[in-house]
This record gives structure tokens, sequence and C-alpha cells, in this order.
């Protein structure tokens, strides 16, 4: 395998990962390589259930780790939300339907001091203003809670220990346009409404509105 095509396998891992144990992954992420490096020169050789060891049974398909999806990351089911896109002109009170889970229905108050930061439609839209676009792609926040106190944990693929914080949560949130703002000032509006706490913190990463070819 190429390093090209192993990038892309632990980059598939990592869209795997954060919807079970995102903690691990990021621990085994900044070790990966060295990991990797090791074993291609080692020639495979190494201590009998050492980290080394187990990360090349793993390579080898002989450690298959399970994880257990924690119930509270479960999308509860989907909610519908109307926005403007930033690329695109609407006609007037013309909307175009995205969806949001459940979950982060019943979370987002608490993220952000101010909801509206999002642009969703409020009250009702109208059925003849909704448009539904299979290409269309919204900008998407995804705010990251993490904190609280640590507690020690083991790889299941490694053995390795490292510290797991109580709170590493992951929220996805689509987003669209009021006036004539930009996507990238929008972001920085949702940036600074973010709530934080003393043991917990908030950071947002964004990605952008497109439209595919289907």
């Amino acid at each position: 395998m190429g390093v090209h095509k192993g990038l892309i396998g632990l980059n598939y891992q990592a869209k795997m990962i954060t919807l079970t144990n995102k903690e691990e992954f990021d621990y085994m992420a900044r070790r990966w390589k060295r990991y990797k490096f090791a074993a291609s020169i080692s020639g495979g050789a190494a201590a009998a259930n050492s980290p080394l060891d187990r990360y090349a049974q793993y390579k080898a398909g002989k450690i298959k780790p399970e994880y257990v999806r924690d119930p509270e990351s479960l999308p509860k089911g989907e909610v519908l939300k109307y926005i403007l896109p930033f690329g695109k002109d609407l006609s007037t009170g013309q909307q175009y339907q995205v969806t949001m889970s459940q979950r982060v229905q019943d979370k987002l108050s608490t993220l952000v001091g101010n909801t509206s930061v999002f642009n969703h439609a409020a009250g009702t839209v109208a059925p003849e203003n909704i448009l539904v676009n299979l290409s269309f792609e919204p900008a998407r926040a995804i705010i990251r809670q993490k904190g609280g106190n640590k507690t020690d944990e083991f790889s299941k693929i490694t053995g390795q220990k490292y510290k797991k914080s109580a709170t590493n949560d992951s929220y996805v949130v689509p987003f669209g346009r009021t006036g004539t703002v930009r996507q990238t000032d929008q972001a920085s509006t949702i940036t600074a409404a973010l709530t934080q706490a003393d043991n917990i913190k908030a950071s947002a990463s964004f990605t952008p509105e497109r439209f595919r070819r289907i």
C-alpha cells in the first residue's frame, strides 16, 4: 500500500472512529506514524504483546477492536431546517430545506448564546417556498465540546494508556446566509457565540457550502 492510499485509509478510519471513540483515535493519530516507521525498520520483529507487536497484529487483521457507541451520540432522528444558501439568490420567501439530527436540536441552545447565528428560518415556511435541491450541501459548523475530569483508558489496539476527558462531544449544525453576509464572516459570528465554561471548552470548525454534480 502506497503512502497516498495509506493516508486515505487513515482518513476513512478517522471518520468511522469519530462516531465511536474519538478520544482514542486522537491519541492513536499522534502516534500512528511512529508505529508505522518502527514496524518498517524492525522487519516485523517486536517483543510479544508490546505496543509495536499489537500494532503489527492490528495491521495484519489479527486484532479487531470493537467500539460501543455511546447512546448519547445517536442521532435520535432528523429535524428539518430552512436556510438561504450563500452561493445562490432565491426568490422572496424561498428557503432551501436541510436536515439536522434531533440530538443536535436538543443541545442547540446550550452550544451557542444565541441560536439565530445559524440563520435557520424562524417560524413556518409556506410549502410553496420550500426548495429541495439534492445537489446542495449546506455550510456546516462542527462544534466540539471537550473538558471535565480525565480518566485513564487503554487503547484497544496497542494497549497504551491515554487520558480520556469526561466530555468530548461533537455536533454538526447546518447554517445559512442573511443579507449579503459571506460564509467566512458567518463562521466568525458562530465562533464568537460559542458557549464556554470553566471546565468545558468549545471550539468550531467549518465545511463550506457546495453544489454537487448529480
